[in-house]
C-alpha cells in the first residue's frame, strides 16, 4: 500500500517536473528524459507490473495534457519493450542492466517520436538523439545511486521496526 502511494506520488511529481520545469530550458537541457528515466528505474527496481503501468499511465496522462502528438505511442511501445526486456534480457539489478534497459527503451522511444514529428531535419534528429543519450547515461548513474540509497534506507527501517517488536 505504502509502495503504491509512493509510486503514484513519484509519477505525479516527475510528470509535473518534466512538463513544467525541464521543458522550460533551452535545447540540450530540455531533452533530458527525467520522467522516462524514473519510469525505467521503477520498471527495473520495483517490478514489472508497476513499471508497465508507469508507461501506460504516462502515455495517457501526457496525451491528455497535450504534451505531444506522438508521445503516447512512444511511451506505450517503450513500456511494452521494457516489460519484455526486463523479463528476458535485463534481469540483473546492476547499473549495467539499468543502462542496457534504458538505452534499449530510449532507442524505441526516440525512433517513434521521430516518426511522429516530420518537421525536423535528419541533423536535428541525430543531434537531439545524441544529447538525449548523453543526458540519459548521466541520469542512469544518479538514478542507480538514489535507488540503492532508498532501497537500503527502507530495508534498515523495516529491520529496525522488526527488532523493536521482538524486544
Amino acid at each position: 500500500m505504502i509502495n503504491g502511494i509512493f509510486i503514484v506520488a513519484l509519477f505525479l511529481l516527475s510528470t509535473l517536473a518534466q512538463v513544467s520545469f525541464v521543458q522550460a530550458f533551452q535545447a540540450p537541457l530540455a531533452l533530458f528524459p527525467l520522467h522516462f528515466l524514473i519510469g525505467v528505474t521503477v520498471l527495473q527496481r520495483v517490478g514489472n507490473i508497476e513499471g508497465a503501468l508507469w508507461f501506460l499511465a504516462s502515455a495517457l496522462i501526457l496525451n491528455l495534457v497535450g504534451f505531444s502528438d506522438g508521445t503516447w505511442l512512444a511511451y506505450f511501445l517503450a513500456g511494452a519493450t521494457g516489460l519484455v526486456l526486463t523479463r528476458k534480457a535485463f534481469t540483473s539489478h546492476s547499473v549495467y542492466g539499468l543502462a542496457g534497459l534504458a538505452l534499449s527503451m530510449y532507442i524505441i522511444f526516440f525512433f517513434i517520436n521521430s516518426l511522429a514529428n516530420f518537421d525536423e531535419t535528419i541533423s536535428e534528429i541525430s543531434l537531439n538523439f545524441l544529447f538525449g543519450v548523453v543526458e540519459l547515461i548521466i541520469g542512469i548513474y544518479f538514478a542507480f545511486i538514489i535507488a540503492n540509497y532508498i532501497e537500503n534506507f527502507s530495508k534498515n527501517i523495516l529491520i529496525t521496526r522488526r527488532n523493536k517488536k521482538a524486544l
